[in-house]
């Protein structure tokens, strides 16, 4: 076992991972499997921003018709770099009109 001391400032956040010994050599860092998650809360840094434990945000609307549109954009123009599909979604998307961002 590790002990470590830890000091907490008003206003700190910190986020504990306890993970069974067995498990240590299959689970990946980062992965939900077999991982407990506590928050002890008590703000937030300047500057920085938390989120609740629990779950991702929703798409917003340039994703969603990113999602539906990259198909699209990669077979009008085979060969594409990964970089320049986000750039012609990009552009795709601030053509649209705003009852048609709607949509999304």
């Amino acid at each position: 076992m590790v002990e470590h001391d830890l000091v907490l400032k008003p206003g700190d956040t910190l986020t504990v991972r306890v993970v069974e010994a067995a498990d240590r050599s299959t689970t990946a860092p980062g992965s939900n499997n077999n991982y407990n998650e506590f928050k002890i809360a008590g703000g937030s840094r300047r500057g920085k921003k938390t989120r609740k434990v629990g779950g991702k945000r929703g798409a917003n609307g340039f994703m969603k018709f990113a999602n539906e549109k990259r198909p699209e954009v990669m077979r009008e123009n085979p060969g594409i770099a990964f970089g320049d599909v986000g750039k012609r979604l990009g552009e795709k998307w601030r053509a649209l009109s705003a009852a048609e961002k709607a949509r999304y």
